[in-house]
């Protein structure tokens, strides 16, 4: 099978290659840390722009975690940058830094790789002369590179043990197969049971495998007869598996287990023993030893054998077993990353995943869903077999509901084996018995359990129908499902944030245009006028009313065009405080005769690095929607006064959500997103002319290039509300 993956070398060039595409890297190195032996190693290093030999070069040997850079930010898991060298000399003057290695540049940019909260290791770059190499936006753009690195990173790893899993297990096969040079499970096990009817001179011999899902018993390996039926559900074998112990009947005709088997009479078993092949506690098949030509009287030494042959098989069976599923879920998980390549948008992908899945386990229906981290929801983003047929209630699902909630909840997976006892069950599809849903995390044995990115949700018509091998597989891919699906996510978050920007400049440049004729043709309206004012005489009252209002409009539509290309104006980014954002933006909209605004901030909120401008502008759009579908419901119900909410969180300390509420028509769900698109209808359905911002696309544009974005958190008969969304 092809190796479709970066090892780590790999990985760290291109890392390098990349970043050199978007600002200065001559000096740059990535640190690895090893956090079992508190070590930090540098794979990687460019000074003046050439790569240098890191073995043989003073400085860039492996070390101890001391006191540096990297290792602050390896301690702290948080970016570290410095525009000047006077703020490098005042980091490095810091209380508790007097000691720490290295000396300061005059630009220094240092962010952490991290999978869940474990750092993987240090990305940097520096300048040694030269201020403001680097500004936040490197910072930003460096982040998003050494989180891509990191999960490529874990991903080697992950592969690296599976394959090493697979060597092991190979090797314990190679051990149980000491007895022969066979390597087939089927020939293995008749050299087995040849031996063990050689050693106790038995008449005849027979192993069968047995699937304990259907309790049935399957592949007879026979010695001493050609041919043999399969034993029953409710026969001597089943019962023997039941019992769990070996079995001696030294007169088969009398004993209470054997003396009414036809097998028994038909074939003329005078003696037999029974016992059931065990791996651990669970069963994996049978061996018979029958005597027909004489009775047998069993010895002692003759139980340890019969004992040992059973171990044997036992085992062989485990590790064929075992061996054979591993390397299917290695198979199946380079399917699951092979997907990327050939599925470049991540819905495609994400039905690609579930569709494998439902082959790999033997199940129709299923779902792919993806945490909302704002909502806290799981919304359905691929679906197969009956629950591809319709739509349904549940298309967002509280994770305090539901066993898919109680997966993605508790970051474990959740079994259903039968739905009819499991309280939670949602019913999404009649017919269902059985259902599994398993979390998909990245970092799954990292300290805090790893970060959520949805859950893989199968669901069967039979009862039970998901055995350990199948949960096994299934974590398996959803494992690796979540570092790629995570990938996607981020990749394609990128490309609508740079695709925001080049629209935004392009409708900036449209807009700057169109403002500027605009208003150079009211200046020549507002010229003329003055003129025939002061040139004509005779004038009635009407007529100078007339020229007044002529020169009103004129002066309103120079104000007007001036508006139109305020939100594209260039403007600095600064730290504000979004409460000052807010109360600025209420002083535009002034105080409503027939609507109150009630804001409820959060006390303390963080400042935020925006333009506050144009955020402000926003706000200004979103809350004039608020007000004017309040109003609307107002007037078709007859009330005289209404209301619209506003509050601010912040969130895990690294996002202040801000939530407007009115109280109009709903939006119905299918609109949610299209109210966003550029020159979509206005925000709750009705076909009216756009404001000068162009509306809520402007605003999600606007926010996206912050790193923010909005969208509708949640719309019904009695209210709607708009989430804005912006990193601290």
């Amino acid at each position: 099978m092809t190796n479709i993956r970066l090892h780590e070398g790999g990985i760290l060039a291109l890392i390098h290659r990349q970043a050199s595409k978007l600002m200065d890297t001559d000096n740059m190195y990535i640190a690895l840390y090893d956090e079992a032996t508190d070590t930090v190693r540098f794979p990687l290093a460019f000074v003046d722009g050439n790569r240098i030999d890191v073995t043989t070069t003073e400085g860039w040997q492996p070390r101890k975690a001391g006191k540096g850079r990297t290792e602050e930010i390896i301690r702290s898991k948080q970016p570290l940058f410095s525009a000047t060298k006077a703020e490098s000399e005042a980091w490095y003057g810091l209380p508790g830094h007097e000691e720490y290695v290295g000396r300061p540049f005059a630009s220094w940019l240092g962010v952490p790789m991290m999978v869940g909260d474990k750092v993987l290791g240090v990305i940097a770059t520096y300048h040694l002369t030269r201020d403001y190499v680097y500004n936040r936006d490197d910072r930003e753009i460096l982040q998003a590179m050494a989180n891509q690195a990191a999960i490529a990173l874990d991903n080697t790893r992950l592969f690296d043990d599976l394959q090493e899993r697979i060597e092991e297990l190979e090797g314990l096969q190679a051990v149980g197969m000491a007895l022969t040079s066979e390597s087939d499970l089927e020939q293995l096990l008749s050299r087995v049971t040849e031996k063990a009817a050689e050693v106790l001179e038995a008449d005849l011999a027979t192993v069968y495998l047995y699937d304990r899902a259907t309790n049935e018993f399957y592949l007879p390996i026979l010695v001493g007869a050609k041919s043999q039926p399969l034993p029953s559900k409710d026969g001597i074998a089943a019962r023997v598996i039941e019992g769990g112990e070996l079995v001696i009947a030294e007169d088969s005709f009398v004993h209470p287990l054997l003396k009414d088997s036809s097998f028994i009479r038909n074939r003329g078993v005078k003696s037999s023993a029974a016992i059931p092949l065990k791996y651990g506690k669970e069963p994996v098949g049978i061996l018979f030893i029958n005597y027909v030509r004489e009775p047998h009287r069993f010895t002692d030494s003759d139980k340890r054998a019969i004992r040992i042959f059973a171990d044997q098989a036992a085992t062989a069976i485990n590790m064929a077993g075992l061996l054979y599923d591993a390397k299917r879920q290695l198979e199946t998980v380079q399917e699951v990353v092979r997907a990327v390549e050939v599925h470049a948008k991540l819905p495609d992908y994400l039905q690609s995943i579930l569709n494998l899945t439902l082959g790999e386990v033997g199940a129709r229906d299923g779902t792919i869903q993806l945490l909302d981290k704002a909502t806290n929801e799981l919304i359905i983003r691929a679906r197969a077999g009956k629950l591809a047929q319709k739509s349904h209630e549940y298309e967002r699902i509280p994770l305090s509901k539901g066993i898919t909630g109680r997966a993605a909840r508790d970051k474990q997976t959740a079994y259903a084996s039968n739905i009819e006892q499991a309280d939670d069950y949602l019913v999404y599809i009649e017919g269902t018995r059985s259902e599994i849903a398993v979390p998909m995390i990245i970092g799954r044995d990292q300290p805090g359990d790893g970060r959520l990115i949805g859950v893989l949700n199968v669901e069967s018509p039979v009862a039970d129908a998901f055995k350990p091998y199948s949960r096994g597989l299934l974590e398996r891919i959803a494992d690796q499902a979540a570092v790629l699906i995570q990938q996607k996510i981020e990749a394609e978050e990128l490309e609508a944030r740079r695709l925001a920007a080049e629209v935004s400049a392009g409708v900036g440049m449209v807009t700057a245009e169109v403002a500027h004729h605009v208003k150079n043709l009211a200046g020549i309206i507002r010229t003329c006028d003055k003129r025939l004012s002061t040139q004509l005489s005779g004038l009635t009252t009407q007529q100078v009313e007339d020229l007044n209002i002529i020169l009103q409009n004129a002066q309103g539509i120079m104000e007007a065009a001036d508006d139109l290309f305020k939100p594209y104006n260039p403007e600095p980014k600064a730290e504000v405080s979004i409460a000052l954002i807010l109360a600025e933006a209420l002083s535009v909209i002034g105080a409503q005769p027939d609507i109150g605004i009630q804001v409820n901030l959060a006390p303390d909120l963080p400042r935020v690095q925006v333009q506050a401008q144009k955020i402000q502008s926003y706000i200004v759009e979103i809350l004039d929607n608020a007000i004017k579908f309040t109003r609307r419901r107002l007037k078709k119900e007859g009330l005289e006064r209404g209301q619209v909410e506003v509050s601010g969180t912040c969130v895990q300390g690294s996002m202040i959500e801000l939530a407007f509420t009115n109280h109009g028509p709903a939006i119905a769900r299918e609109r949610w997103e299209g109210i966003f698109r550029l020159f979509s209808a206005d925000a709750q359905g009705q076909s009216e002319p756009q404001s000068y911002g162009l509306g809520l696309w402007g605003a999600r544009t606007a926010l996206r290039l912050h790193g923010g974005d909005v969208y509708v958190l949640e719309s019904n008969a009695h209210q709607t509300t708009f989430l804005m969304r912006l990193p601290v």
